[in-house]
């Protein structure tokens, strides 16, 4: 039987029992008169339960008549569901209900907008991703001056690095909210859904860039904050609206990934002349296509509906040529650190598995361009990235312990 409740306004004991019954779990904004205790009349709600019988109208004396007899059990109300959502009312959830003015981003029991506005700005720097480029940045300031590892200049160099990642990674999402709303990956992101406002976002974007830069420029040095700058001019002018036009967007994303490291060495150092931070780079920049390949890879359609010219849907046939080909030329990147005095000969020799545990995933992935091999790739390349790193801090810190090694 399909029963359908149309604009009633049912008695106050029956709407007493009819709250505890059926509306209990959306809370319905209520306006009380304190001398009568009266409800705004609910006009135009539509709810159903199904059975065997034909729909039949319910008003106001039918309703009450039957929550008296009791005709109406918990079991028959705890079916009903609220025809304009789909949604089964006995799920204990805080629904969107746009009639309401609630927000569907607004968690249970979560009522601080400050709060809310905090969580949003964290997900605006992409916190996972930011996390992996401090992380190469620290182990490049540590590899210059392990010494000053734990320093004051430490901590600046890294919190600063992390604004001018925060402002980066924001400008580039204000640019693609459109192209970031078709996408199945990226349109539940905080400004495609609505979390923050593009105004908003652009303070955040803003007050991080400075932030950032005037922190390295007054507590590390002058080179590691221009290099900060760059970065970031360099993602959201340059890299961002690359996306949409050639899949050498991906090489120009790199060379970003890879400036951290450089950041990382002068803000330790002060300077960049030597072999040493350029060979990390190189480390760094290298990883990142065979890296970024295979995470695209399953993303083929979405970056076909977002309109990005990705080298996985603009040319899908050369990108397991192109992850072995990079994953090969991270080989001799170990003896190249060994060259330059960074870390003792050791290390080209403990460094190969890693390089060459790349250089096998990536060929299996081009051999047979199934997602699973572009995950088992990604995965690898992953490992690949902390192990290096903290395998060369401890070839590092062999080094410092037993200087005649």
């Amino acid at each position: 039987m399909m029963i359908n409740l149309v604009s009633f306004s049912p008695s106050s004991s029956s709407r007493n029992k009819l709250g505890n019954r059926l509306f209990n779990p959306i809370q319905f904004n209520r306006n009380v008169n304190q001398s009568s205790m009266l409800l705004h009349k609910w006009n135009h709600i539509r709810f159903s339960f199904h059975s065997s019988s034909p729909s039949v109208s319910l008003h106001e004396s039918s309703i009450d008549q039957s929550i008296n007899s009791s005709s109406l059990s918990n079991s028959s109300f705890a079916s009903i569901t609220p025809s304009y959502l789909g949604i089964p009312l006995e799920k204990e959830e805080n629904h969107f209900i746009p009639l309401l003015g609630g927000s569907p981003h607004t968690n249970k029991g979560e009522t601080n907008t400050f709060v809310r506005k905090i969580k949003a700005c964290i997900s605006l720097s992409k916190p996972r991703l930011s996390s992996l480029v401090l992380l190469s940045t620290l182990a490049s300031f540590f590899m210059a001056r392990p010494e000053e590892a734990l320093s004051l200049k430490s901590l600046y160099c890294c919190v600063g690095t992390s604004l001018s990642i925060a402002s980066a990674n924001a400008f580039n999402q204000l640019i693609e909210i459109e192209r970031d709303s078709k996408m199945s990956r990226t349109n539940d992101r905080t400004l495609p859904s609505a979390q923050i406002t593009p105004k908003g976002a652009a303070i955040f974007a803003i007050l991080c860039g400075i932030g950032g830069v005037g922190l390295l420029a007054w507590g590390v040095n002058t080179l590691t904050s221009v290099l900060a700058l760059g970065n970031i001019i360099l993602y959201a002018g340059v890299y961002t609206p690359l996306k949409v036009i050639h899949p050498i967007n991906t090489w120009v994303g790199a060379i970003v990934g890879s400036v951290p490291l450089l950041m990382g060495w002068s803000g330790a150092t002060g300077s960049i002349d030597d072999l040493a931070p350029w060979a990390l780079a190189s480390i760094q920049y290298i990883w990142q296509i065979p890296h970024f390949l295979s995470l695209s890879w399953k993303l083929r359609s979405d970056y076909e509906k977002g309109g990005y010219k990705m080298l996985v849907n603009v040319n899908p046939e050369s990108t397991g040529f192109q992850c072995l080909l990079w994953s090969i030329l991270l080989l001799p990147t170990g003896a190249l650190c060994s060259y330059t005095g960074m870390v003792d000969w050791w290390f080209t020799l403990t460094s190969f598995p890693l390089n060459a545990s790349m250089v096998y995933y990536s060929a299996l992935f081009y051999k047979d361009n199934t997602t699973f091999n572009s995950n088992s790739l990604f995965k690898c390349s992953l490992f690949h990235s902390l192990a290096m790193f903290i395998l060369m801090c401890g070839h590092k810190s062999v080094s410092l312990w037993n200087p005649k090694q």
